[in-house]
């Protein structure tokens, strides 16, 4: 469930980024309206949330049981599954070797993809399970072709794929498993899905993050092959409906295409203390906010911009406090996006949706401050052709909160993006971001934007077997502190 595959040991940890979202760029449902021919159809297919940051399969599976009778739940059917909670390790030639997902779920559902901690389970355990709670499996296996599933479902089958998170094409790599077995690894972007509606070109698909979505069939397809075209489809029940023998206009909210990241040279786009950017010439006083242009300023479009990726750096401070950046003309989150002390000058990255009058506002919690913002990126429609990233926001707000109801009866669905790291509870409770994630964050996205060596921070940021000693710790601790002052 994931983005796009860099580097196998890269620790990106891009959720933890989205310090201010105010929600707007949650995937938009959007009134779409097409006209399908004769021959489509629609499978009765409840839609329910994955529980854990990381079962969409087991989810996945539950929607598709269900639409034949079968009430199971996540947690019955990765108890079912099975689940090797063992950590990868490295040899001496550094080849990773982890668990099988050919033969169970690999890691903690509860995990993250990109610490390592947890992955999934591919088809064959899931037409295991299927078979065990008393479906019938059509067929599972690799190479399934994209017209055959489609058939399937016309037939009246619901079908699992095995997809990209974010519908993109991605070349997978390969570690040797625990049992010998050689398998393909999609880090951290494999996720599944249930197909369980064909038009003439979309595909209704039930996402256990998203929930329902339209998906093109053109873009559906590569997306599919990333996993070697990997599927398993269930017996249809008998109480679907029938395609239709007339054509017809079908009504549907669908997510709107999500936006792609579009990186920018570093520039200021704001400063309190001479008033670029059109500011006051003032510091920001406690329980005041200042609101700050964006579009058209500091290489910025001057329209389709959804959010924008920041530098906020507080400065001049007189006690302790923290600026929260959000949608200007909205009421500002619960949340921060810079803490500091007294005297101190503190900056961290944040991602921050734009207000629709075109501007981004900055909350002071109290004392005085100085504001700098530089602009480093910005989220909006994507580019033919251009190396862009995918990005969907949640809602700001702290890791820890969860939210009940949404995982089929009786189950709770997990609140955040657990791919990107669990919340933190080490001290009874949720806490604030960690200030060296935050840091290691901005090296590692602004390397992304072209103007670094990705590898090397790869390098320190993930190391198999020592990442706890206090002396290899401090070492990379130094080496990002002068990537950064770099930065500066």
């Amino acid at each position: 469930m994931r983005f796009p595959g860099w580097s196998l040991r890269a620790l990106l940890l891009l959720a933890t980024a989205v310090s201010a979202l105010a929600g707007s760029l949650t995937p938009a449902l959007a009134a779409m309206s097409f006209t399908t021919q004769a021959g489509w159809r629609q499978l009765p297919v409840p839609q329910y949330f994955q529980i854990h940051g990381l079962d969409c399969e087991a989810a996945a599976l539950q929607m598709a049981l269900a639409e034949q009778g079968i009430a199971v739940s996540q947690n019955t059917l990765l108890s079912q599954i099975g689940i090797d909670r063992r950590a990868p390790y490295w040899d001496a030639s550094g080849a990773m070797h982890w668990g099988d997902p050919y033969a169970n779920f690999v890691g903690n559902p509860d995990g993250a993809e990109r610490l390592l901690t947890g992955y999934g389970v591919y088809y064959p355990p899931i037409a295991r399970v299927a078979a065990m709670d008393g479906a019938t499996v059509v067929r599972s296996g690799e190479g399934i072709a994209p017209a055959t599933l489609y058939q399937d479902v016309l037939a009246g089958h619901p079908a699992i794929a095995w997809v990209s998170f974010d519908w993109k094409f991605h070349q997978v790599t390969h570690y040797v498993a625990f049992d010998g077995r050689t398998v393909q690894f999609g880090n951290p972007y494999e996720h599944s899905v249930v197909i369980s509606g064909v038009s003439t070109d979309f595909l209704l698909i039930n996402n256990p993050w998203f929930g329902l979505q339209w998906i093109s069939k053109a873009t559906f397809e590569p997306s599919y092959a990333t996993f070697n075209d990997m599927a398993v489809v269930l017996g249809g029940s008998p109480s679907a409906p029938g395609p239709p023998s007339a054509s017809s206009t079908y009504p549907n909210p669908t997510p709107a295409p999500q936006d792609t990241y579009h990186p920018l040279t570093p520039a200021r786009i704001a400063d309190t203390r001479d008033g670029t950017g059109g500011v006051p010439r003032a510091p920001v006083s406690g329980g005041s906010h200042v609101d700050i242009p964006v579009l058209g300023r500091g290489g910025l479009p001057a329209a389709g911009v959804d959010a924008v990726v920041v530098n906020l750096t507080a400065t001049d401070t007189t006690t302790d406090g923290f600026f929260t950046l959000y949608p200007s003309g909205q009421s500002p989150p619960p949340t921060s996006s810079v803490n500091w002390a007294p005297g101190q000058t503190r900056a961290n990255l944040a991602t921050v949706a734009v207000g629709q009058n075109g501007m981004v506002a900055a909350f002071s919690a109290k004392g005085l401050s100085d504001l700098v913002l530089d602009v480093e990126g910005w989220y909006g429609p994507g580019v033919a052709g251009a190396h862009d990233g995918l990005f969907a926001g949640p809602a700001a707000g702290y890791p820890g909160h969860g939210r009940a109801g949404r995982g089929g009866p009786g189950q709770d669905r997990a609140r955040c993006r657990a791919r990107w790291g669990p919340a933190d509870r080490s001290r009874g409770g949720d806490r604030e971001p960690d200030r060296d994630r935050a840091d290691r964050l901005r090296v590692r996205h602004s390397f992304r934007g072209g103007r670094g060596q990705a590898g090397d921070v790869d390098r320190q940021l993930r190391r198999p077997a020592d990442h706890r000693k206090p002396r290899h710790r401090a070492r990379r601790r130094r080496r990002l502190d002068r990537a950064l002052q770099r930065r500066r």
